[in-house]
């Protein structure tokens, strides 16, 4: 029965440590994905007062872009991390193959802003008015609904208002705008002042200074709201807060099983211990040396965490498997994650009955057999 919840103890632990690491991983992965587009130091500016911003935007927009430290400046209705309005939209010229898809609305410089590639034909360009009619879609939409070439084709757009026809100008290279917990959506893009947030790439070498700014001229615009900021990178981060706590929660609960584990180890090596005590003098008085002794006190102990292992490793792959599968993009499970947290289970193992052992094998035979 001892060993029996010896072995279930270190299972657990061996269960926890190697599902921390795996998450670990999997947010490792996460952070250093590309998602397609720009998002380290930009900032997000939102929208408050729609009535005084939007229309005097390109006003903003050119005061900011004279504060030094300040590259390009946008707007959009939406921004990646967010959620995205959706609506069905179909190729005018086969009206029978509907697809949803999800929409914002930009200025001229959001794509430039993001560093957004371009994959087929162009943005839209401020000296072309009749931009205003066209749309911007992403490569999943194009495949989906032109599979010949979407720039030049005729697109309808169903919305609450009505219908708005217009002509896809260009096609740009798939982004993650949504967490990577989802595939790639349809995406199209309009021009409109319907903006709901500025963004604001810019050298974050004088963050202070700039952001003081930043704030001066935006208050110009809009003094009826206080002036707020993120970064895009830290909304795009707060997608992925419920793995962080729960790897947080996890890796506790893999310290508190792990110390559990070893008092419960350290109370049945003593009482084993002391039943050995005759047999280890005997052995050592008939020439066993100190590793022998050792190896021979540890081996038990050692057979019943490698068992934990053996039976803690499929299923925490099962168990790890299924999670991963909440994300359309995910890392592998490597092996190594496996060895890592084997090896580690054992060194705990041998360092909290080190101190035992070690009183063990150099116990005075003299002493330990005199009463024989």
């Amino acid at each position: 029965f001892r060993q029996s919840f010896m072995v279930f103890q270190f299972f657990v632990s061996m269960v926890l440590i190697s599902c921390s690491l795996i998450i670990f991983n999997q947010l490792d992965f996460i952070q250093h994905k590309s998602l397609g587009f720009a998002q380290e130091e930009v900032i997000v500016l939102p929208v408050k007062n729609r009535g005084a911003i939007n229309p005097k935007f390109e006003e903003l927009q050119s005061e900011l872009l004279r504060i030094p430290g300040i590259k390009l400046v946008s707007a959009t209705s939406n921004i990646p991390g967010r959620a995205f309005n959706q609506n069905p939209v179909f190729a005018s010229a086969n009206p029978q193959l509907r697809l949803n898809t999800s929409e914002a609305v930009i200025d001229y410089d959001f794509f430039k802003t993001l560093d957004i590639g371009l994959s087929e034909g162009r943005t839209f360009l401020k000296e072309n008015p009749a931009d205003k009619d066209g749309f911007v879609i992403n490569e999943t939409a194009s495949k989906n609904l032109f599979p010949d070439g979407a720039v030049g084709k005729e697109l309808t757009w169903e919305r609450d208002g009505g219908t708005l026809r217009g002509t896809v100008l260009g096609v740009i290279k798939d982004f993650h705008f949504q967490s990577l917990h989802e595939p790639v959506r349809p995406l199209l893009f309009r021009l409109s002042s319907q903006y709901n947030y500025v963004l604001v790439k810019m050298n974050t070498l004088e963050l202070e200074q700039t952001l003081a700014a930043i704030e001066k001229t935006w208050k110009k615009f809009d003094d009826r709201f206080g002036f707020e900021f993120s970064f895009l990178s830290d909304q795009l981060t707060q997608q992925y807060s419920a793995e962080q706590n729960m790897a947080a929660v996890m890796i506790t609960f893999a310290l508190l099983a792990a110390i559990i584990a070893c008092f419960g180890l350290l109370g049945i090596a003593a009482l084993t211990f002391r039943k050995r005590v005759k047999e280890i003098s005997i052995r050592k008085v008939l020439g066993a040396t100190m590793t022998k002794l050792t190896m021979l006190l540890l081996r038990d102990f050692t057979r019943m965490v490698v068992a934990a292992i053996l039976l803690a490793v499929p299923f925490a792959w099962w168990l790890m498997t299924r999670w991963l599968e909440n994300f359309s993009y995910h890392t592998e499970i490597d092996p190594w994650v496996f060895g890592v947290s084997g090896i580690l289970l054992i060194t705990i193992t041998w360092g909290t009955l080190s101190y035992l052992t070690l009183r063990m094998v150099r116990v005075n035979p003299a002493e330990a057999l005199k009463s024989e």
